[in-house]
């Protein structure tokens, strides 16, 4: 993940009490010029599927932050928006 931020970009983890582990919180001015809303697919569409690793990475990204596993094993991936 460090060859994505931007050089001279310092990282200071911090141990999050409630939840026993350490965060490293980043933002991205870019990003969120990017993804701001009203989402604009076509705007996106170039970055997702530019190539096969950049729509691996954009649906593992997607899995991660939209998905879950239920007991069973089964995937779900839901979005309301």
């Amino acid at each position: 993940m460090k060859r994505c931020l931007p050089r001279g970009l310092r990282i200071e983890p911090k141990y999050g009490d409630n939840i026993g582990r350490y965060v490293v919180r980043v933002g991205s001015k870019t990003l969120y010029e990017l993804l701001r809303k009203p989402v604009e697919l076509d705007r996106l569409k170039k970055y997702i599927e530019h190539c096969e690793r950049c729509v691996a990475a954009f649906l593992r990204g997607f899995a991660d932050s939209e998905g879950s596993v239920d007991k069973n094993g089964n995937i779900i991936i839901y979005n309301t928006e």
